[in-house]
């Protein structure tokens, strides 16, 4: 079955919030699903589908701001005082 992906551009939130809903253990806060579907309707998302365009699933990327730790050699060997 050959499959292709297609950048999504339209009711990106509504398919987000459909895909989440699918996955209670992982997120099951209704509350904290919504906001995420909606957060996530600007990010860029690919969706990957079959050549019957059944939609068979997503990717999407995102960026994150991490702050870095400088850590020396000495650091590690140091031990943690109280």
């Amino acid at each position: 079955m050959p499959f292709f992906i297609k950048e999504v551009t339209k009711n990106k939130a509504n398919l987000y919030q459909r895909i989440l809903n699918l996955l209670p253990k992982w997120f099951g806060r209704a509350d904290a699903t919504k906001k995420y579907a909606q957060e996530s309707a600007c990010l860029l998302m690919l969706g990957c589908f079959d050549d019957a365009r059944t939609y068979v699933g997503f990717l999407s990327f995102f960026q994150r701001k991490f702050t870095r730790r400088r850590r020396t050699f000495r650091d590690r060997l140091t031990p943690q005082l109280p």
